[in-house]
C-alpha cells in the first residue's frame, strides 16, 4: 500500500501545485485585466476631451462642406443668369444700334424727299413691333416726302396763283368758295 500511496501523495502535491499555479495565473490575469482596465479608462479619460475636439472639427468640417455645396451650387447659378443676361443684353444692344441706323436711314429719306419705302419695311421688319407697324401704315401710303424748302414754295405759289385767279373771276364769292373748299 505503500507503494500506491507515494504516487496518490504526487499526484495530491500535482493536483495542489496545478490549482496553486492555476490561483496564481488567475491572480496574475486579474491583476492585468485590472490594470489594462485602469489604463483603458485612463485612456478614454485622456482620450475624452481630443473625441470632443474631433467631433467639434468632424462637425465644423460637415457644415463647411454644406456651406461649400451650397455656395458652389449658387455660384454655378448665378453665372448662368449672368451668361443668360449678357447674351440677351448683347442681343438687345444689336437690335437698339440696328433699329436706331434704319430709323436714322429713314429720317435722311423723308428729310431729303426721296422715296422711303425700302427703309420703312426695314425699320418695321427689324424693331418688329406691332404698334409701330400700326402707326406705321399711314406712312407706307406715301411715296416721299418734299422738303421744307419744296413745300413753302409750293404754297407760296398756290397762294399767288389763287389771287390772281380772283382778280380775273368775276364771281368772287364763287371762286372764294372754291378755295375755301381747298
Amino acid at each position: 500500500m505503500c507503494g500506491m500511496k507515494l504516487p496518490r501523495e504526487k499526484l495530491s502535491r500535482a493536483k495542489l501545485q496545478r490549482k496553486s499555479e492555476e490561483e496564481t495565473h488567475m491572480a496574475e490575469m486579474e491583476r492585468l485585466d485590472n490594470e489594462l482596465r485602469g489604463k483603458r479608462e485612463l485612456f478614454a479619460a485622456a482620450a475624452k476631451p481630443l473625441l470632443e475636439e474631433f467631433d467639434d472639427v468632424s462637425l465644423a468640417q460637415h457644415y463647411y462642406q454644406e456651406i461649400s455645396n451650397i455656395v458652389t451650387s449658387h455660384l454655378h447659378i448665378v453665372s448662368q443668369l449672368a451668361d443668360r443676361e449678357f447674351s440677351e443684353f448683347g442681343y438687345v444692344s444689336k437690335k437698339l444700334i440696328s433699329v436706331s441706323l434704319n430709323l436714322a436711314a429713314l429720317k435722311c429719306c423723308m428729310m431729303g424727299g426721296m422715296p422711303f419705302e425700302r427703309e420703312l419695311n426695314t425699320l418695321l421688319k427689324d424693331a418688329d413691333s406691332s404698334d409701330l407697324s400700326i402707326v406705321a401704315t399711314p406712312l407706307c401710303r406715301v411715296q416721299s416726302i418734299p422738303p421744307a424748302a419744296n413745300v413753302r414754295a409750293t404754297a407760296f405759289d398756290l397762294a399767288r396763283a389763287i389771287e390772281e385767279v380772283s382778280k380775273d373771276c368775276p364771281n368772287a364769292g364763287t371762286c372764294s368758295r372754291l378755295v375755301g373748299s381747298l
